[in-house]
């Protein structure tokens, strides 16, 4: 019966239901495509809306830390089909540096390199924890080196289809391969 226009409501508050309908699954087909297996619903959503209400990324194999959790969830988390259906992507998911990024050096570092080794995940512009030493460097930068501009030794290179990197490798390890000799060969075998 309706009461001044509005359609009845009946509350399920009450009703027993039996074990297996308590599972969101009983009534919901999985939007998921079992890509999250046997995760409970309630592990990410509420009753009350389906939004993702309680995910902690942290708890994940792969915690947003720095720029990262500034980035829109589609940018790792795509729209694709899964067994027919189109859902977003959450298993696999890329979590390598090289998966989502392009490799700014070019493979001079390796075809895998651990970016992490010289980069922070705040922003990938700078190397704040590269130092010209061992173990990232067999060539240490002392005296005159040390205040010269990083660009004079690691020039800017082209890569084709406008596309430039800063060079890495091979760079000359020997006095001779920056400077010009001024005793002519003279003190040749006796360079440190």
């Amino acid at each position: 019966m309706k009461a001044r226009g509005r359609p009845e409501t009946y509350s399920l508050a009450r009703l027993e239901f039996p074990r297996q309908l308590e599972a969101c699954e009983a009534c919901h087909a999985d939007v998921h495509q079992g890509q999250l297996g046997e995760q409970p619903c309630k592990s990410c959503h509420r009753t009350g809306t389906f939004r993702v209400a309680d995910y902690d990324h942290s708890k994940a194999r792969f915690a947003l830390t720095g720029a990262h959790r500034d980035a829109a969830c589609g940018a790792c988390h795509p729209r694709q089909q899964v067994r027919g259906r189109t859902v977003t992507r959450y298993k696999p998911v890329e979590t390598e540096c090289a998966g989502c990024h392009a490799d700014a050096h070019a493979t001079q570092l390796g075809k895998s390199p651990d970016c992490s080794r010289c980069h922070g995940d705040g922003s990938f512009e700078k190397a704040p924890k590269f130092r010209h030493r061992p173990p990232f460097t067999t060539y240490r930068l002392e005296g005159a080196h040390e205040p010269v501009p990083c660009a004079r030794c690691h020039p800017e290179v082209e890569l084709g289809r406008a596309q430039k990197t800063r060079l890495y490798k091979p760079l000359p390890g020997r006095c001779s391969g920056c400077h010009v000799d001024p005793h002519d060969g003279a003190f040749a075998g006796f360079e440190p």
